[in-house]
């Protein structure tokens, strides 16, 4: 019977190539960098998986105890929570959660008044060239506000970035729901279940994307391992109805594996 080089490796988790491992995440499958040391008929591959903590709501305190102003102080009466729904009813600036995050999940739902504007950022702290500053998922009511005729402003962009890509967006008085999803160096974005933003920092295109963009002084925008979460007040009535947050820890994984005769593999050890 002639050798099948899946034979071994026909589980879900892995699927071997010649010269590269595949390797499921939470985003489906992706490639595992092919940087593997070959040690003559012996060869390693460096993985990485990410384990996801229980969700946790930032709107569980009516007192919003886990948030701040940007500037410390305790937040304003302009904000209220009512039945677990975030609502910005009056100006009262900004607010950022105390805690930073770095590797997170972040799933949201909204409702925003109409030609409403608002916004959601992460990697959110105080660079030293152009002050505080964070990636954002716009939230936007584009079908009534001007801003949505700029497409890197549209609902689910990464604001002034890049615009979003399979946008499915509901009426303002409808809601719709976001994720953001950081993971190293990599950032996606999700409106109503599609995907609309998948870059990662770093990278020639991230670079050409910020050196177009308004942050274009500020050369490590976005590059920045942790930041807070900041709910932004433009001046708009904006109800978010739930918020929960799940933590990501990246743990990677070198496998080692022997090639024999005729190309055929098997895991040495882990």
């Amino acid at each position: 019977m002639l050798f099948s080089p899946f034979r071994r490796f026909s589980f879900a988790a892995f699927l071997f190539i010649p010269g590269l491992l595949l390797v499921s995440t939470e985003s489906g499958v992706s490639a595992a960098r092919p940087g593997s040391r070959l040690q003559g008929r012996t060869f390693s591959v460096t993985s990485t998986r990410y384990f996801y903590a229980k969700s946790v709501s930032l709107l569980s305190d009516p007192a919003l105890g886990d948030w701040t102003t940007v500037s410390g102080k305790p937040v304003g009466s302009g904000w209220e929570v009512v039945d677990g729904v975030l609502h910005r009813k009056s100006g009262a600036g900004d607010i950022i959660t105390k805690k930073q995050y770095g590797d997170f999940a972040l799933d949201f739902a909204w409702t925003i008044a109409k030609k409403g504007n608002s916004g959601i950022k992460y990697k959110f702290r105080k660079y030293d060239v152009g002050g505080w500053l964070g990636c954002e998922f716009q939230v936007l009511d584009d079908f009534n506000n001007s801003e949505g005729k700029r497409i890197k402003h549209e609902s689910g962009a990464l604001y002034d970035i890049i615009a979003p890509k399979n946008q499915i967006l509901h009426p303002h008085d409808q809601l719709n729901r976001g994720r953001i999803v950081v993971t190293g160096d990599r950032i996606r974005h999700f409106l109503n279940g599609g995907k609309t933003v998948d870059l990662r920092t770093g990278t020639p295109d991230w670079e050409a994307l910020l050196a177009a963009s308004k942050f274009n002084k500020t050369k490590d925008f976005g590059a920045v391992p942790t930041g807070h979460l900041h709910v932004q007040d433009h001046g708009d009535e904006v109800w978010f109805h739930e918020m929960t947050v799940r933590e990501i820890t990246p743990v990677k994984y070198t496998t080692f594996y022997k090639r024999g005769l005729f190309g055929k593999v098997r895991r040495v050890r882990r």
